[in-house]
């Protein structure tokens, strides 16, 4: 039996398209995503990402970056509540 250990993923928010709503750091269950002063998103830990991609999902820009997952292959999420 061969081990893989699988690599963190590389995350991130499109600053150009991201609507600051907040969202995602609302909806991650591991709380990666942080919002800074200047309403802009930091990932703190990516390596705990579980992969359930709900941060692609959720976010009404398509602002989220995330190397683990084909983003084409995602089904938005309509009349989401931002009331988390």
């Amino acid at each position: 039996m061969v081990n893989k250990i699988l690599e963190a993923p590389i995350i991130g928010v499109n600053p150009v398209t991201c609507s600051k709503c907040d969202l995602c750091t609302k909806i991650c269950p591991t709380r990666i995503f942080k919002a800074t002063n200047e309403d802009d998103k930091i990932i703190s830990h990516p390596e705990e990402c579980v992969l359930c991609g709900q941060c692609i999902c959720g976010c009404p820009t398509n602002s989220i970056i995330h190397s683990g997952f084909n983003i084409e292959n995602f089904k938005r999420i309509k009349n989401k509540s931002r009331n988390i």
